[in-house]
């Protein structure tokens, strides 16, 4: 939901007051939080780190990725195929008056058939169609790459895993996805230390633990470029593990996030992450216009958001939930015995 709400406010034209207050006040960590990528990395090193810690060591690999790639794939394919059908009814950009270059240049986007069923392919990051189809296909490869990860740190320690980091922040890396290696081995030791910290917060006094409260906030919606350095990417994957650690081991904050809303929102997270800008591209352009930027970003919000709740429910039922189920199966049977 951080996602879309930021890229409702960040498509618009805005003026300089608005600016300020949407980006230079606590409201940045509902509109623009730097981390609301991010966040979705440090919680797959987590969950892959478990899903592993439960396979047999070595013949439950085969079985894990397949659960894997059908637990990622068919909603990205649903999601990719969804934008592409809709961009046939994308207004012209000279016709958006509401929306900045930014969002405007993502109107004329229709890839050529030839194009698109190669984007369906594993791994695909869906070029310009999906705008966030670049973060699936990061998630594709470290899924891939956690296997080794996970035994490295099993079998002998995760420190071995620093040369990673050390690469991945020295901006040298040629294989750009490595830059994100620091959210997805957060995560990865936050499982592998998960009882040692748990302790440890548990006897932090109450002021200690909300000062890391408030430390995994700002670091979470601390204002970072469009294109990110690595410090500023550790930085950022440093406030998503702590907020992940907060929720884990906090319990008034564990309470917010097992409220009704919450879990519900959670549950078809992954489907609202790929519906929404779609949706965003086709209802902005008719609901916006000429007028103040305030009114125009209050008939975004009130349209996009429920169409995207919408269309991400459908969207777990039909293709998510189902596609989890037929992993499930297949992970089962493909395990020996």
């Amino acid at each position: 939901m951080l996602v879309v709400i930021t890229h409702c406010c960040g498509g618009l034209v805005r003026t300089p007051d608005m600016g300020w207050l949407l980006y230079q006040t606590p409201l940045r960590l509902i509109v623009a939080p730097a981390g609301a990528v991010q966040i979705f990395f440090v919680l797959s090193g987590w969950v892959l780190a478990a899903s592993l810690s439960r396979a047999p060591l070595g013949t439950g690999f085969f079985s894990y990725i397949v659960r894997r790639i059908l637990r990622i794939q068919p909603p990205y394919i649903f999601g990719l195929l969804f934008a592409w059908t809709l961009s046939f009814f994308y207004l012209a950009p000279q016709e958006a008056i509401g929306l900045n270059g930014w969002l405007k240049s993502y109107l004329p986007v229709h890839l050529d058939p030839s194009v698109l069923l190669r984007e369906l392919l594993v791994p695909g990051n869906a070029r310009s169609q999906l705008p966030v189809g670049w973060s699936l296909y990061v998630e594709i490869i470290f899924s891939f790459m956690m296997p080794l990860m996970w035994l490295i740190t099993k079998r002998l320690h995760w420190v071995l895993l620093l040369p990673l980091l050390v690469y991945a922040y020295s901006g040298a890396a040629d294989f750009r996805v490595l830059q994100w290696s620091f959210d997805f081995v957060f995560g990865l030791v936050l499982f592998f230390e998960r009882e040692r910290l748990a302790r440890w917060i548990k006897i932090f006094p109450g002021f200690l633990q909300i000062g890391l409260v408030l430390l995994g906030l700002v670091l979470f919606a601390a204002p970072t470029n469009l294109i990110k350095t690595p410090p500023e990417i550790l930085r950022v994957a440093t406030g998503c593990a702590i907020c992940l650690l907060a929720v884990l081991y906090i319990p008034s904050v564990r309470r917010i996030f097992e409220t009704r809303p919450l879990t519900k929102l959670g549950q078809v997270s992954y489907s609202l992450y790929l519906v929404h800008f779609p949706i965003l591209l086709l209802v902005a352009p008719l609901v916006t216009s000429a007028a103040t930027p305030w009114r125009n970003l209050a008939a975004v919000l009130i349209t996009v958001v429920p169409l995207s709740l919408l269309a991400s429910e459908l969207g777990y039922r039909l293709v998510e939930k189902p596609s989890i189920q037929l992993g499930r199966w297949c992970s089962k049977r493909l395990r020996p015995g």
